[in-house]
């Protein structure tokens, strides 16, 4: 069975809006069903909101660690995880 993402059933933005490019007063995060299966989202059209959002995703992508270096680093070092 799959695992059901720790918003599953939210249908609200995070508190925090200081870094949110868009009006998150009246964003929603995708609706989700009780099994966590993505059910609906929403669909911006304002190009603008549409260019801001997309050049905010793209400043944390580049300002992101490669996978495999934060692996190395944060990941690797702790060992594999033990059951009990």
């Amino acid at each position: 069975a799959a695992t059901k993402p720790e918003h599953a059933g939210s249908t609200n933005a995070p508190d925090s809006t200081e870094t949110m490019p868009w009006p998150t007063s009246k964003w929603r995060l995708p609706y989700y069903d009780a099994d966590g299966v993505l059910a609906s989202a929403r669909r911006w059209r304002d190009p603008d909101l549409v260019a801001s959002c997309q050049s905010f995703i793209e400043s944390l992508y580049q300002g992101g660690e490669p996978l495999d270096e934060f692996f190395a680093r944060a990941v690797a070092p702790t060992g594999p995880p033990r059951s009990g």
